[in-house]
Formats: structure tokens, sequence, C-alpha cells
């Protein structure tokens, strides 16, 4: 059924969604007519010349009135409104006059007119918490003034049309984005933010949601159009991809495209360094494929200035086999305050701390007031073992991590480092995906000896990895995450390989280092290391979600 030779009406005309969906119109040489307020912008739109513009306020009944009667329109794509997502209730003024209120007087002004369709634009917001997937039969639950001015609006429309038998729909859309669009949403944000060398504060970003481009939404509106007789009496369509991802990948996806760092994620243990892959020529010889990161230091962490006291800020470095045990001062080192501070804090810091953990009884060491998770951050401490046990680090527990703190009273949290010894690889070798490594783990470090044996930290583990699983760490993202990688540096890693390739031996080599990382008693064979990598992935989750499963 076409709508070319019909007079159209789109509210909202020159915002975001409304000049897509214009511009969509005119593409198809429709007959356009456009309601908006004297100082909106028309730049999104492709040929003004094309269009009629009617500058109407929709809260007065009388202005709209009389616009609807100079158009005397026979589609009508109502976008016109206000998105103002804050729970202030002051909000609650704005967002009903706007959204609410000018739907009503739309309908209202055209109760005499037989229009083919009007299509209300609502939200996806309407449905809140609801359980995913949303459908169009579920019930509404707003959380916010915006999201209960739609739904009153989508209520209105429906009312409308059970009761005087209007030809009206509503279209929820989820997260649109695309080409002009504003800098407040979120991946305009994220992109100007990191063009501008501008630093921006983020929630953790494990929330899901589904993003799809303006130009499938806007083939959803003409197509909902061209099939009016059918859908006229349907109520309300969702429009969405239908597919949910993480927003920290939507992050790191422009991370990775503009070489950004400025996202802080979250509190200051989740900031990630910035980091590139490189190849590296010395004299015009290649010398391998190295990933380049940013120093783990002051600067990242945004730590506070250095006191010559043991409440300062501070950054301390496991070199080798610190186990919580018995405190070595060999096996540390003070990153922060450096050599330059002449302030050294190391010793009496991370004594007191390994006696603590060591020798103070259970009660003692998860006493809510004085106890271990006084010292350290809970989350970091749940994060960093279900983390470390997914990747399976071999080379890890007893070396390899920071302790970092700002200025006291805040708490220590550990980030680690050196990821060669993990998904299965050591050197050339290979481990099975359903290793165990509570062993090694109760061996070599106290600390976590004490914590992964406490029922109640399990327990944690168990709620944060079941929750990471639904919201972040699902099998695609990170298959698509590792994919990302891999398309980066593919090109080069057969070089890569061929340089460092183990050299075949008969013997078993000693397993000490650097032995067992250069000889290797089979030839190797690049592609079956990178099949096995995307192997493990799917099978080492499977394994985690039995183990985190058990009671």
């Amino acid at each position: 059924m076409g709508i070319d030779d019909k007079t159209i009406l789109v509210t909202g005309g020159t915002g975001f969604l409304g000049a897509a969906i214009v511009n969509k119109l005119l593409s198809i040489n429709c007959n356009v007519n456009i309601i908006s307020l004297p100082r909106d912008p028309i730049w999104r739109i492709d040929d003004t010349s094309k269009c009629k513009f009617f500058n109407s306020d929709l809260r007065n009944i009388k202005e709209t009135e009389k616009t609807i009667n100079k158009i005397k329109p026979e589609l009508i794509f109502h976008l016109a409104g206000i998105i103002n997502t804050e729970i202030n209730i002051d909000a609650i003024y704005q967002v009903y006059s706007m959204n609410f209120e000018i739907t009503k007087n739309l309908l209202l002004a055209l109760k005499d007119y037989d229009y083919d369709l009007f299509i209300n634009t609502g939200t996806g917001n309407e449905y809140g918490s609801n359980k995913l997937p949303f459908k169009e039969t579920d019930r509404e639950n707003p959380k916010s003034p915006y999201s209960a001015s739609k739904t009153a609006a989508t209520s209105f429309c429906e009312m409308m049309t059970n009761v005087y038998g209007n030809p009206i729909i509503t279209v929820r859309p989820f997260l649109v984005y695309g080409p002009k669009q504003i800098s407040r949403s979120l991946i305009p944000s994220l992109i100007y933010s990191s063009l501008e060398k501008k630093k921006i504060s983020l929630t953790p970003c494990e929330q899901i949601r589904d993003f799809i481009y303006i130009d499938d939404v806007t083939d959803v509106y003409i197509e909902l159009v061209n099939n009016r007789e059918n859908v006229k009496n349907r109520g309300i369509f969702n429009i969405g991809s239908g597919i949910g991802t993480p927003i920290l990948r939507i992050i790191n996806l422009i991370r990775n495209k503009l070489n950004e760092s400025n996202f802080l994620i979250g509190d200051k243990q989740a900031i990630l360094p910035d980091s590139e892959f490189v190849c590296l020529y010395v004299n015009g010889e290649f010398e391998g494929l190295y990933l380049l990161a940013e120093k783990i230091n002051r600067r990242l962490f945004d730590l506070d200035d250095a006191q010559n006291n043991i409440d300062s800020s501070l950054i301390f470095q496991v070199k080798y086999f610190a186990d919580f045990r018995e405190y070595n001062q060999d096996r540390w080192e003070q990153d922060w305050p450096n050599e330059d501070e002449n302030i050294y804090i190391k010793d009496e810091i991370l004594t007191e701390l390994t006696k603590f953990v060591n020798n103070s009884d259970d009660d003692e060491f998860f006493n809510t007031e004085t106890g271990i998770y006084t010292k350290f951050e809970r989350l970091n401490l749940i994060d960093f073992f279900i983390y470390n046990f997914y990747i399976l680090h071999i080379d890890f527990w007893y070396k390899n991590y920071f302790i970092i703190r700002n200025t006291n009273p805040n708490k220590f949290y550990l980030v680690p480092w050196d990821f060669d010894g993990s998904l299965g690889q050591l050197g050339w070798e290979l481990h099975p995906s359903d290793s165990n490594q509570e062993g090694n783990i109760i061996y070599a470090n106290r600390l976590f000896e004490r914590l992964i044996t406490n029922d109640d930290f399990m327990n944690e583990c168990k709620n944060r990895w079941f929750q990471l699983r639904e919201t972040l760490w699902t099998d695609k993202f990170i298959l698509d995450m590792l994919s990302d990688i891999f398309n980066d540096i593919k090109e080069i890693l057969e070089y890569e390989m061929n340089k460092w390739k183990p050299e075949t031996v008969e013997e078993e080599p000693d397993y000490d280092w650097p032995d067992f990382v250069i000889y290797s008693t089979k030839e190797f064979d690049l592609d079956e290391y990178l099949e096995r990598l995307f192997e493990f992935i799917p099978e080492r989750l499977d394994f985690c979600d039995i183990y985190f499963s058990y009671d």
C-alpha cells in the first residue's frame, strides 16, 4: 500500500529519529509536513526545501487544532516530546506536558479527521525492570517520570482506539544509535569525549542493552505504514535488534577504534591501562609482536600525593613467591611512593598485613568491624578470584599482581598482570579447560586460602559469577572480543610464531624457565593453538558454571 500520494505529518521532525524518518520519506518522494518549534534546528534534514514547516506549540490545544486544520494529515508519525530520565520530582511537570499533553492534544485535534494511521512513539523504558526479554504483552513498569509520561501517552492512545476506533499504534524503540545523534547519548558522548581527550566517568557497565541502528528503525516505521490495514488495531510494536549487548563491549569497541584510555569505568580498580599491539623492528629486522601498555602507576589510578607515613597512597608489586604466610621484603617491590620521594612504607605495612592474614583466627579475620573486608575492597576480592580462576591463571597467585590503595582510610585492592600463563596455555603447554586450581591457590596464597574455604565468600562468588554471566561474560561477548583482537594481529601472527615457536626435541624438556618455552617434543602448529584457544573459552565457561553452582 503506497504512501507517496498521502499527506504526511511528522511531529518532532527535526530531532534525531524524527529527521531520519523525514529523510526516508523524502527519499521516496512523499509529501512531508513537519510541526516544530521556531528555534528547533533543521540541520539534520537533507533537503528542507521539500518539506513544509509549521511552527506550533502542541501543548496548546487551540494552536494544535489550528495547525491540524491546515495540514489535514492522512498519516501521522508522532515523535515530538522530550527525553529526560532524571528521577527528580521536578521533572514530572516538564515530561508530562511535553510527552502526555501533546499526544492527547494531537489526538483530540484529529478527532474529526478520517486519517489512515497514527504512529505514537513510545520507549523501551516503559518496561522498566521487567524480566527480559521484553514483550509487547508485558505490563508497563515505569521507573522514572519520563517513562511514566510515555506510558500514560501509550495508554491514552490505546483508549482512543478501544473506545473510538481510531487507527493508532505505538512503537517502542530501544537504544537507537547512528549519524547525527547528539553528544548526550551514550555512543556519541563516548566518541566525543575520546576525540576531545576528556575523561568520562561510567558505572561498571555490566548492563545489557538492545542497540539498534537508526536506518533499521526508520525501515520499521515505513513498513508499518505500508501495512497499515493489517497493523492499525494491533496496539504496540517493540523495535529492537533482539540482541543483548553489554555496554562494556560498546566501550571496548570505541576504546580500541580510537585508542582511548580516558573512560573511568566504575571505581578506580576498574581502570584499564591503554594498550595496543606493535611490531618491533631493530635495524630493519623484525623482533616480534609486542603489547605496548600504559605503565601501571600512580597517574593511571589517580592516586593522591605520597605521604611520609603508612597512611600514604601506595602501589606494591609482588615479584616472586609472596604467599602471605611470612613477609620477605625481597619478594615485594614498592612502586609508589617511588624512590624519588624518599618514602619507604612497604615493610611496615606488609609485615602487619601478612601477620593479620596468616595468624588471625576466623572470628578476627571475618570480623565485620575490623576484619579483612575493612582492609580490602570486598567486591574486588570476589572479582579478583573469579576472574583469575576463570582464565586459569597458572603462573600466578603467589606473584604477578599489585596491591594498590589510595590514601587511608581507602581500602586495598588487587590488580593482576602478566597473563602469558592463562586461557589454557603456559609456554607451549596446553592445559585442560576443566582444571580446578583450588589446590594451587591454597598452596600459593594464604589470603585466598582463607577466603575460598569460607562458605560466605564462596556464596558471594557464586552470585557474582552468575550475575556476570547474565550481564557481561556471555560466550558471545568473550568470543567476539577474542575475535576482535585476533583480527587486529592475524596478518603478523604467522611471522611472530615463526620467530618464537619452540625448537622440536626428542626428549621432554625440563619444566624450568626458560626451557619449557624454548623446547618442545611436538612440532608447532599455529592453527592447532588458535583452534584450541577458541574451544577453550566456552569449555571453561561451562566448567565454571558447574563449579560455581555447587553449594
